[in-house]
């Protein structure tokens, strides 16, 4: 168990020596032994050898790590996309059903159109159209021949009247028409 109240001692200490300076720290070998020796050529590369391991097996750790934590978070990623990929295809499904039944035409209803109330020249192009327009004109020069035949002795004031009778009776007769036999026609 380690007293953090005793002071710590290493000893008896051979040699040491200096491997280099690395992420903030010195970087010391040092050679234990009862006896002051130097490090040989080939403990010296030993340490040196030891030493870089050491540095980098900390970059490995740490690599390792970043790597661990790389592939959990692709991993999260790849199943959040796998996640929307099969919401969309399911609002997509709904979409085309949607579609397709709007699509498709209901032939016991027939869905009425909806009118919207304008302007007094949308209303008038709505009652006078020009089939109408061509049969007054039609009613109007034929009512001259018309009352000639029923009769012959009327006088100006009363032609008048009658012209006027029949041109409006012939411009609401296609309206009228349309009304009484619009189902056969």
């Amino acid at each position: 168990m380690f007293n953090e109240e005793a002071p710590l001692y290493i000893g008896p200490v051979q040699d040491a020596r200096s491997v280099g300076k690395w992420d903030g720290f010195e970087w010391v070998g040092v050679k234990l032994g009862e006896k002051t020796a130097a490090f040989t050529d080939e403990e010296g590369s030993a340490l040196s050898a030891m030493m870089d391991l050491l540095k980098y097996e900390r970059v490995a750790a740490n690599s390792k790590e970043t790597i661990k934590f790389l592939k959990e978070q692709a991993e999260t990623e790849k199943a959040a996309k796998i996640h929307e990929m099969e919401e969309k295809a399911k609002m997509r499904s709904l979409l085309d059903r949607s579609l397709s039944f709007n699509a498709q035409k209901i032939f016991s209803v027939t869905p009425e159109q909806a009118k919207m109330g304008g302007a007094l020249g949308a209303k008038l192009k709505q009652w006078f159209t020009w089939p109408q327009l061509i049969c007054a004109g039609i009613g109007y020069l034929v009512s001259p021949q018309i009352i000639g035949q029923f009769q012959p002795g009327m006088s100006p004031p009363n032609t008048t009247y009658v012209t006027a009778l029949i041109t409006v009776v012939a411009f609401f007769i296609i309206p009228v028409g349309k009304k009484v036999f619009g189902r056969w026609l």
